[in-house]
C-alpha cells in the first residue's frame, strides 16, 4: 500500500509539473505575441516611432548554435515594406547557405502575417492595401570575414555603413581591429560620460499607437 501510495503521489507531481509547464508556455506565448504586436506598433521603444513611419526596418539576426557548440553567428537584413524584400548581408556567405536561409525565411512568412494582423497596410504608406503572403529575400553580395569569430563585427560595420548610405565594400577583415578598438573606446567614454554626469537612461518610452504619419528619427536611404 505504501509503495502503490507513493506511485500514485508521484503521478500527481508529475500531472501537477505537466499542468504548470503548459500554462507558463501559454502564458510565455501570449506575452510573446503582446511584445511583437507592441514592437511594430512603436510601443515599448526608446524611439517611440511605430514601424508605421519607416520605409525600411534594420533587422538583426543571429543563428542559434548548433547541437554540443557554443558559437553562434550574427547577421542582418533590410526589410523594406515597399519593395517586400528583406536584403540579407552575410559576411559568411555572398550566397545563401540552409542554416541561414531557413531562418531568414521564418521571418519572411512571419513579418507578412503579423502586419495582416495588425492592419498595417492602413498605417504605413509604403506597404500599401495590398498583403503578400512572403516577403522576397535578397541576399547580397556583401565583403567576407575571414575568421570565424568577427560576425558580429562585421554585422554591426555593415548596419553602420547603410545607415551613412555608404557602400558596405568600404569596409573589409583588414579594418575589423580598428573597428572594435572604436566601438570599446566609444562605450567606455559613454560609460564615464554617464557616470560623471550622474546621467541614468530613462525606462522605455511609451510610442502612440498608430495615429497621424511621422517621419523616422532615422534618414533611411532611398
Amino acid at each position: 500500500k505504501k509503495r502503490n501510495g507513493r506511485i500514485k503521489k508521484k503521478e500527481q507531481n508529475q500531472k501537477r509539473k505537466r499542468i504548470f509547464k503548459q500554462r507558463l508556455e501559454e502564458e510565455l506565448e501570449e506575452s510573446t505575441n503582446e511584445k511583437v504586436a507592441n514592437y511594430v506598433k512603436g510601443l515599448d521603444l526608446s524611439c517611440g516611432i511605430s514601424w508605421a513611419s519607416a520605409k525600411k526596418i534594420f533587422c538583426p539576426f543571429r543563428l542559434k548554435p548548433r547541437t554540443g557548440q557554443k558559437s553562434t553567428h550574427y547577421f542582418f537584413g533590410i526589410l523594406d515594406f515597399e519593395d517586400k524584400t528583406i536584403s540579407v548581408h552575410d559576411s559568411m556567405g555572398s550566397v545563401p547557405y540552409d542554416r541561414a536561409i531557413e531562418h531568414v525565411r521564418i521571418y519572411a512568412r512571419l513579418i507578412p502575417h503579423c502586419l495582416k494582423c495588425l492592419n498595417f497596410g492602413e498605417h504605413n504608406k509604403y506597404n500599401g492595401q495590398s498583403p503578400v503572403e512572403k516577403f522576397n529575400i535578397m541576399w547580397m553580395n556583401t565583403p567576407q570575414q575571414a575568421n570565424s569569430v568577427d560576425c558580429g563585427i562585421f554585422a554591426l560595420k555593415y548596419i553602420d555603413l547603410r545607415l551613412n548610405r555608404e557602400d558596405v565594400f568600404n569596409f573589409d577583415q583588414s579594418q575589423s581591429l580598428t573597428f572594435k578598438r572604436e566601438l570599446a573606446a566609444n562605450l567606455w567614454a559613454h560609460g564615464k560620460w554617464k557616470k560623471d554626469s550622474g546621467y541614468e537612461t530613462p525606462k522605455e518610452q511609451q510610442g502612440h499607437d498608430y495615429g497621424d504619419f511621422e517621419e523616422t528619427l532615422c534618414e533611411f536611404f532611398d
